[in-house]
């Protein structure tokens, strides 16, 4: 069976989590945090700071990325033909000061979304998320509830 693995960032900045929205599905259910495919002898850290800047025309200082919030998921899937899927990804909580330097609004401009891929990009909030982000990335959302909003 195959397994694609792949590493991202997920940003949180007051209480909001950055979601982006795949050009070709539904509005439920649909959404991810900016990730993608791991190339073959890239680092994970590597490939979270490359898709980042390929989705939402961030590009976040690797030296930011600690491994103490480095996550990872693991399950089968089915938009995949039912594979199985690693993905890593690195919870960073925003401080103004970080907001204000790489983000400076809610929402990604549409020039730095890549056409045909993703159709939208924006900070949503964690209620909000729960009803957008794809099923099988929800444990997400219990990572930052657990890491961040004891």
């Amino acid at each position: 069976m195959e397994t694609r693995t792949t590493s991202g960032i997920v940003f949180i900045y007051k209480n909001k989590i950055m979601l982006v929205h795949p050009s070709d599905r539904v509005w439920d259910n649909s959404f991810s945090y900016p990730k993608g495919k791991i190339d073959n002898g890239e680092s994970i850290k590597d490939a979270a700071v490359r898709e980042t800047e390929e989705e939402i025309g961030i590009k976040f200082p690797r030296k930011l990325l600690s491994n103490k919030n480095l996550y990872r998921i693991v399950n089968r899937d089915e938009e995949f033909g039912g594979c199985i899927k690693i993905d890593y990804y690195y919870l960073i909580k925003l401080d103004d000061n970080l907001f204000g330097k790489y983000f400076k609004q809610d929402i990604v401009k549409n020039k730095f979304l890549p056409k045909g891929e993703l159709d939208w990009g924006g900070f949503v909030s964690n209620k909000q998320s729960k009803g957008k982000i794809k099923n099988r990335l929800k444990s997400v959302l219990k990572h930052i509830k657990k890491s961040y909003q004891k």
